[in-house]
């Protein structure tokens, strides 16, 4: 966290302040405290005289006195309580229902995975699966033009709140580069992992492709838009005439082991 950033939270919590109110009553009105005993005593200055004879001989004492500890203030400023930022940033750090981003250019929808999948599919209309862990399934992976990339949105049918990405990207002439990603507060830690496999077969003068691979999933919040500097071990090339012919992968989810 910058400079700036917690400079930013400590303004928050200066202005989040909770103290108890009664500590500002004088304790024989029980109104609000108006000027106080000249000698630190918390009363007001005029129910000082209505104390009983012999409790208020404080008069005196107060013209030679320059200062006097003030226990009620104390208890007062005690009694405040101001949230730490620093707890506050590291909350927002690990937070699992820190909002996630839309990545698209020029949209600035943020919201939980749950808001994410509605807003792609319905305001980007980004075409969707829903998959079973561990079973696989097929997505239609289009030609892509070498100036656009697609994405399909992976969501699972238990209802775990994770929310996957499958994004498919040109390598001309090669063919395409089909990563996956998971959408989540935290990109720390890889809980996922992704089986892509496709076959290709034509007539019996043609050659015969057959192609299997496995990565680990990478986490992202999605706050700087889909990543682009990607391992190669965390993704797949699909050759350019699978694509031409068939478009479609075979994809498995696997929860990776603790």
């Amino acid at each position: 966290m910058g400079e700036e950033d917690r400079t930013t939270v400590a303004m928050d919590a200066a202005t989040n302040v909770s103290m108890e109110l009664d500590v500002l009553d004088c304790p024989i009105c029980s109104e609000p405290l108006r000027p106080p005993c000249a000698v630190g005593h918390l009363r007001c200055s005029s129910c000082h005289g209505k104390l009983p004879k012999g409790r208020n001989a404080t008069t005196a004492l107060a013209k030679s006195v320059v200062y006097e500890r003030s226990y009620g203030i104390e208890k007062v400023l005690g009694s405040i309580q101001v949230p730490c930022y620093y707890s506050k940033a590291g909350h927002a750090e690990a937070c699992p229902h820190a909002p996630c981003f839309c990545p698209e250019t020029g949209c600035g929808f943020t919201g939980s995975t749950g808001m994410l999948l509605a807003h792609f599919t319905t305001e980007h209309r980004w075409p969707s699966v829903r998959f079973s862990y561990a079973r696989s399934f097929s997505v239609d992976v289009p030609p892509v033009q070498e100036a656009a990339h697609v994405v399909v949105v992976l969501s699972g049918k238990d209802d775990d709140g994770c929310l996957f990405l499958l994004d498919v990207t040109p390598a001309a002439p090669l063919g395409c580069v089909v990563s996956v990603f998971c959408v989540r507060p935290r990109d720390d830690e890889t809980k996922f992992r992704c089986g892509v496999s496709l076959t290709y077969s034509e007539t019996e003068n043609s050659s015969f492709h057959i192609q299997s691979s496995e990565f680990e999933v990478p986490s992202t919040t999605l706050a700087d838009g889909i990543p682009r500097e990607r391992d190669c071990s965390m993704s797949v090339l699909v050759p350019r005439f699978c694509l031409e012919k068939d478009g479609k992968i075979c994809v498995t989810m696997n929860k990776a082991l603790a």
